[in-house]
């Protein structure tokens, strides 16, 4: 055996012995967790912000606004689809520069359309941001003081890698309630 393979056998061992020594002082905290009682709570995120009063205002604020701008991408895509349609129909009797020229512009168009699409996402998300920042920075408050108040270790989110839980530790309804309380005044 050479001395390089000496000194990574010693090496993987004092590493073995590590891990047993960590996971052993694990378990010893781990064991007298458990012996005291730990309240959690779980909560509906989503349905809190689709639920709430302010949600429900933003929501609709949101929605008004897509729809602003859908409106706007249709008549777009309409006139696109009308040059395409033309391009389709008359391009066997134009002549090729025409031809090609009414290609180019038509390419040019569908950049465009495409570069106004991708700032019309980015306007609705943050336009969506906006108005869900006052609800989310609200509610992250409601949680904590809820949470402190009631004595709980920890409220997680439902759909945030929750896979099972007892409806009895749900307290989705009761941080609704003081959200709403909470964004009335």
């Amino acid at each position: 055996m050479t001395d390089a393979q000496i000194y990574f056998e010693e090496g993987m061992n004092y590493k073995k012995s590590l891990f047993v020594v960590v996971l052993s002082v694990c378990a010893l905290f781990v064991s007298s967790a458990y012996a005291a009682v730990t309240k959690i709570g779980v909560m509906d995120v989503q349905k809190i912000i689709t639920e709430c009063k302010a949600g429900k205002t933003a929501s609709a604020r949101v929605e008004a606004k897509v729809k602003s701008v859908q409106g706007d991408l249709k008549a777009d895509r309409l006139a696109l689809d009308t040059l395409k349609t033309e391009i389709d129909k008359k391009s066997s009797v134009w002549s090729e520069k025409k031809a090609a020229e009414k290609i180019r512009d038509f390419q040019v168009k569908v950049r465009a359309f495409q570069v106004k699409e991708n700032n019309s996402r980015m306007i609705l998300k943050k336009f969506q941001d906006k108005e869900l920042q006052p609800i989310l920075g609200s509610l992250e408050k409601v949680v904590s003081a809820f949470g402190e108040k009631n004595g709980y270790a920890a409220i997680l989110e439902a759909k945030s890698g929750v896979l099972y839980y007892d409806d009895g530790i749900l307290v989705t309804s009761t941080i609704l309630k003081k959200l709403d309380a909470a964004m009335a005044k």
